[in-house]
């Protein structure tokens, strides 16, 4: 299950499965809730971030604290992620 939040407006919300993806954009922060936080591989900007928590657990990921680890970009964000099966 992956809900996912925009500039603080409701994106979407599914259940994936296995190696899709599904792009979010947000001009000020995207936010995600995730049920499997280690079978989803997220990158921020074309550049892959840390695994939001692990596997079998629920997780978080806030592109504001991830960025705050990369080069802030000046484009919008774009969030792109997608589910893996181990």
């Amino acid at each position: 299950m992956v809900r996912a939040r925009a500039d603080g407006k409701y994106a979407f919300s599914a259940t994936m499965e296995a190696h899709t993806t599904r792009t979010v954009e947000g001009v000020k922060e995207v936010n995600l809730l995730l049920g499997n936080a280690g079978g989803v591989t997220i990158s921020l900007n074309g550049k892959p971030t840390d695994r939001p928590g692990r596997r079998g657990r629920c997780g978080r990921f806030s592109s504001l604290r991830a960025a705050s680890r990369l080069c802030r970009p000046r484009r919008p964000r774009r969030l792109r992620f997608w589910t893996t099966v181990f």
